[in-house]
């Protein structure tokens, strides 16, 4: 078991819409002692998972938190380079790694054990759908999405940096200009709303999250019509089924944060 220092910083911060008044949302932020390169939570119980590069080369090594940060246990041996990580309900684990992130990993007993096939392609950018669609985008920024254990990829319409699925299932992604887009026909169709991203994350109760090239961090209320700023720096931002929201700033630190809505 591997304990870690929750740091607490406290910061409440204050979120405000961009165009006109909104209720205040307060944020109440903690720091943990650690640096990851990438995290994931699983949407059933909203386990956290993170990668651990501390030496500088592979091999990497994997942590389980089910208690907010405060202990880790690692997640199986050494692992091959993991470039990120994915997950997904019942124990449902994934990751890009091998050379070039051609070969794609996966676990179904929550990292007890691994398999792994080699793609054919590189991916680079993989995110899990609550029926266990895996989705992943390439490096020319084609949509791609595998049902049957990861043998066969269709190709949707778009082109996008980032794809995140919301828990009824719609998709949300950021295109090659950093604008917000959503599909609620499985990638048959896109349409635009307001706002720029370079990272984008979907809360249990439909609320958005993102952060920009500036590490800034975002959240909207309204399907992406306005947005809130919140005050802070994250290059990476995720949520868990309660809410809580995590996120690793540019020097690799993990937080998390309690949202207080007033």
């Amino acid at each position: 078991m591997k304990k870690l220092l929750l740091v607490t910083i406290s910061i409440l911060t204050l979120c405000w819409k961009l165009y006109g008044n909104t209720p205040k949302i307060n944020i109440n932020w903690q720091g943990i002692n650690h640096k990851f390169i990438d995290i994931a939570v699983a949407p059933d119980d909203g386990s956290l998972l993170g990668v651990d590069k501390s030496g500088g080369y592979p091999p990497y090594l994997l942590f389980r938190s089910t208690d907010h940060g405060q202990n880790w246990q690692q997640v199986g041996n050494r692992h091959a380079k993991i470039y990120q990580i994915a997950a997904g309900q019942n124990g449902m684990l994934y990751y890009l790694g091998g050379a070039r992130r051609k070969m794609l990993f996966w676990s179904a007993n929550a990292g007890q054990t691994w398999d792994w096939k080699a793609l054919g392609k590189i991916l680079e950018h993989i995110a899990m759908a609550p029926d266990g669609t895996v989705w992943g985008i390439d490096p020319n920024q084609k949509v791609f999405y595998s049902t049957d254990k990861k043998e066969n990829w269709q190709q949707v319409n778009g082109l996008l940096r980032k794809i995140a699925v919301a828990p009824d299932g719609t998709l949300w992604g950021i295109d090659p200009d950093y604008k917000v887009l959503y599909s609620i026909d499985s990638g048959q169709s896109w349409k635009q709303v307001t706002g720029q991203l370079n990272r984008i994350a979907v809360a249990p109760d439909g609320t958005l999250w993102g952060t920009n090239l500036s590490h800034a961090v975002f959240c909207s209320t309204d399907k992406g019509q306005t947005w809130l700023q919140v005050d802070g720096i994250l290059d990476q931002i995720i949520v868990a089924p309660d809410g809580t929201l995590w996120g690793i700033n540019p020097d690799g630190l993990v937080f998390h944060g309690t949202v207080i809505k007033n």
